[in-house]
């Protein structure tokens, strides 16, 4: 495997936005806000280097993934992946 093909680097990248989240959740009625302002920011592609942004649904779906991971209490590196 490349290092261009390396998923890892995109676990990192997701979980390098979505984790402050994870730890720190925001309080109720307040997730859509937190969730828009990242939508709103630019983020370094991991292969290219280039900006890149990512929608709000996409980081929703990648928050929605993660969280029911952490209520269930199944924490490891395997929901870096998703």
């Amino acid at each position: 495997m490349s290092i261009d093909d390396d998923p890892d680097r995109w676990a990192r990248l997701r979980f390098a936005i979505i984790g402050p989240l994870l730890a720190a959740p925001p309080a109720p009625g307040e997730l859509r806000s937190a969730l828009q302002a990242l939508a709103e920011r630019c983020w370094q592609h991991p292969q290219s280097g280039a900006p890149v942004r990512f929608s709000y649904a996409t980081l929703e779906r990648w928050y929605s993934v993660k969280s029911i991971f952490m209520r269930s209490g199944f924490v490891s590196m395997v929901i870096l992946l998703l």
